[in-house]
């Protein structure tokens, strides 16, 4: 049985997000002394007759998960499947559907994705936003192929806020396809700002050059989002330099953003293919030298700045990521320093979490 502090410190923390949805992480640093008592104790209110507690409870519990070992996290996935399934076998509250999404989204599960990916055909569009906001979290931010096709399909809905992040999504999970490419093409001429925005963003970050008529046209304007701006340094295209120049004229030496602008000259300098190859060619023969000892070794694919460092542990594959993301060429750095970070990276990348209650101890305790 729960103590009677803890009941009241949940019970204020699902009173709380009723009244601000933005308090909820405030409560974790709370609940943590309690470990699973508080997943318990919160799971409580998943049967709750008011649908904001509902709702507030799916959020609680994916914060608290946060925290939590492999038994934590399979409880919290068990008991916010178990409820997803009643809100909509019952034709539940919209509201709550969205706090369970958003706590199952904390669990970056495959298990977790498969049943959040369904709802990206959900009737209200407040469900289909939460899915666009809470889904690649879910996968890992990874592109899982299921999850990048929902959110494709998502860039073309009907409300301008889930193609927006549908958008940004598909961004955050690195979706390369050449379906993604075209689902955020067919966004560059979006009625929204925003979407428009985040598909330049993130065609931007594919390298995809449909974006520099779009931006060569926003960067000669009067006034420039310093998002338009990020984006001309992410595609780095030489053909932007000139406009990007001209900004530097009138961008003011006190606006918080000039770092953008400054990383924006750099990466489109005309010289910054060459300083990158330079910087490349000095850093690949360090990098393997010390890369052998561990049955590892790096290749470099491709040009600057889209060059691709390939990661091998005993002749697999383990890393294949973009050299040159948001790094600025004349200023790489310590190559000594940069070597060892590199090194780093002949680990495996953690896989999208499947938990397994038998490898791991439990803390619920008796």
């Amino acid at each position: 049985m729960a103590s009677e502090e803890l009941t009241t410190q949940v019970a204020e923390a699902i009173q709380a997000w009723k009244d601000d949805s933005e308090t909820i992480p405030t409560y974790r640093e709370r609940l943590e002394p309690f470990g699973f008592d508080a997943m318990r104790e919160a799971s409580t209110f998943l049967n709750h007759e008011d649908h904001e507690v509902r709702a507030a409870a799916g959020y609680l519990m994916g914060t608290l998960s946060l925290d939590g070992n492999a038994n934590t996290k399979q409880f919290c996935l068990d008991a916010l499947l178990g409820a997803l399934a009643t809100e909509l076998a019952t034709a539940g509250s919209t509201a709550a559907l969205q706090g369970l999404v958003c706590g199952l989204s904390d669990l970056s599960d495959i298990r977790a994705a498969t049943h959040i990916i369904p709802l990206a055909d959900h009737d209200d569009e407040d469900v289909r936003y939460t899915v666009t906001s809470s889904l690649p979290c879910a996968c890992g931010f990874k592109p899982l192929p299921d999850a990048v096709d929902a959110m494709i399909r998502l860039t073309a809905d009907s409300d301008h806020d889930v193609r927006d992040w549908a958008c940004f999504g598909l961004h955050q999970m690195s979706a390369e396809s050449d379906e993604a490419r075209e689902a955020l093409a067919a966004r560059l001429d979006d009625p929204h700002d925003e979407t428009r925005s985040e598909a330049r963003n993130a065609l931007a970050d594919l390298g995809d050059e449909r974006v520099i008529p779009h931006l060569m046209d926003l960067l000669s304007q009067d006034s420039v989002w310093t998002r338009d701006v990020e984006t001309a340094g992410l595609i780095a295209d030489t053909r932007l330099y000139p406009l990007l120049k001209k900004i530097e004229t009138w961008w003011e030496d006190d606006n918080d953003d000039i770092k953008v602008l400054e990383t924006a000259l750099h990466r489109c300098d005309p010289r910054a293919a060459e300083m990158a190859a330079e910087h490349e060619r000095a850093i690949l023969p360090l990098l393997n030298e010390q890369a052998a000892k561990q049955g590892g070794r790096f290749e470099l694919a491709g040009n600057y700045p889209m060059t691709k460092l390939r990661v091998f542990l005993n002749n697999k594959l383990i890393h294949n990521e973009r050299f040159w993301q948001n790094e600025d060429p004349s200023a790489p750095g310590d190559i000594n320093v940069g070597v060892k970070s590199l090194l780093t990276w002949l680990q495996p990348p953690d896989p999208v979490t499947e938990y397994s209650l038998t490898d791991h101890q439990t803390d619920q305790g008796e």
